[in-house]
């Protein structure tokens, strides 16, 4: 173990800390940005966020503990985080240079090749040269729709209290800011939810209003479908804004992939995709597990909450008895009684792969999955056989073919057979 902090491995990079200061080493251990920073972020499009404290004072990291109540008392998902307020921010590329000064007060990661910047309390946007592509002179730079396929270079930008569009393209403001601001929002599928007075309603990426009426609440559209609501009722429309499915006065709605998921205020749930819909589901809680499949729970008398599987019918798949159920990517996660049971699941079909013990368990990562026995973490293989021991005081699940460890506080990185990773300088 080499470093007092180590990052997971992001895009070929991990973020390490030494003496106080952090820098950047590849996947080989070879050191690439040096030991300068307070902070070094990872890496995104080639460039990585850097940070120094303007106040000369060594602030460390803060840890931040995360998880169920039995992964916080173990510790399982420990995040560690600098003090960002008192810094200046720049850019570092993939060789360790210092590409974009070390001048701005904040800056976002690159998102569709530009950077929010933040100077004397004003945003604008920067591109992977460090050029001014929106003037810093905005109260709110909206970048997310940036990520978009069909964005067609708009950003959201905010000042005074009004909202609009600038065109990164051809840098001038495309759609003039005459709305209230609205938090964070972009176009999605060729629309945009914006405020018009206490209402919302949907318009083009000409600055046209294409919402046949108002809304009190609107959501961005998703494969085609969104969620609009009028005097405590709540609809899903298409996209010529006839009404799909009437949900009704619901407390709480969810949406993803197409697919609605709702309460109201009996406590009762409902499943709308496409054309079918599923009421009076009687669960104290339903959410999205994977593509395929919901986590349904009900709670006991006891007050214990108890979890299973059910899909876009309704059918129970797995029983509604297990403590704890997640998804990762590939499978599922369930415990009951100590006993914890691994699931894949490929193209909505669930396949078991092992039952364990053990006081706590993740998901597979590259084939390896973290696993906590007598407050030791290790690893085991989709055998269930333990193929790195349970011998450090904290990991993390793999990533990029490298996991972190750590013993007595210094921090270091193995692989899949368990070696340790050299250091290369």
């Amino acid at each position: 173990m080499y470093w007092d902090y180590a990052s997971d491995f992001h895009n070929g990079y991990a973020t390490v800390m030494k003496d106080g200061k952090c820098g950047c080493i590849n996947l080989d251990g070879q050191l690439i940005v040096p030991y300068e920073y307070d902070y070094v972020w990872p890496f995104e499009n080639e460039r990585a966020r850097v940070m120094i404290h303007t106040d000369s004072v060594h602030h460390g990291l803060r840890k931040v503990v995360l998880g169920t109540s039995s992964q916080r008392k173990y510790g399982f998902y420990n995040m560690y985080y600098p003090d960002e307020s008192i810094g200046k921010w720049g850019f570092v590329d993939n060789t360790g240079k210092l590409v974009i000064p070390m001048e701005y007060d904040y800056v976002s990661d690159y998102r569709g090749g530009y950077s929010v910047v933040l100077k004397d309390g004003r945003r604008g946007l920067i591109d992977m040269d460090g050029d001014i592509v929106v003037p810093i002179e905005y109260d709110d730079i909206i970048i997310g729709n940036l990520l978009n396929n069909d964005n067609n270079g708009l950003v959201g930008v905010v000042k005074n209290n009004k909202m609009g569009f600038f065109d990164v393209n051809e840098r001038r403001v495309a759609i003039p800011l005459i709305f209230d601001e609205t938090n964070g929002v972009h176009f999605s599928e060729g629309l945009a939810v914006v405020n018009k007075g206490k209402k919302e309603i949907y318009i083009d990426q000409s600055g046209n209003t294409i919402s046949p009426e108002e809304w009190d609440t609107a959501w961005d559209f998703d494969n085609g479908i969104a969620v609009v609501s009028k005097d405590g009722t709540y609809f899903v429309v298409d996209k010529a804004f006839d009404v799909l499915d009437t949900v009704g006065n619901v407390r709480i709605i969810m949406r993803s992939n197409g697919v609605v998921v709702a309460e109201n205020a009996k406590n009762e749930w409902s499943i709308i995709s496409g054309d079918r819909k599923l009421s009076n589901l009687h669960y104290s809680q339903i959410d999205y597990c994977g593509k395929a499949f919901f986590r349904a729970a009900i709670k006991r008398k006891n007050g214990k909450t108890r979890n299973g599987l059910i899909d876009i019918n309704g059918n129970i798949v797995i029983p509604i008895k297990y403590e704890e159920l997640y998804s990762y990517v590939g499978g599922l996660v369930l415990k009951r009684r100590n006993k914890w049971m691994f699931f894949e699941s490929t193209d909505g079909n669930l396949s078991p792969l092992v039952s364990i013990k053990c006081q706590e368990a993740d998901g597979f990562y590259d084939g390896l999955s973290r696993v906590l026995r007598k407050g030791k973490f290790g690893y085991i293989n989709k055998k269930g056989e333990e193929i790195i021991p349970c011998k450090y005081e904290y990991s993390r699940n793999f990533q990029e073919g490298k996991a972190v460890v750590m013993n007595n506080n210094k921090w270091g990185f193995i692989d899949v057979r368990g070696e340790v990773l050299v250091v290369n300088y």
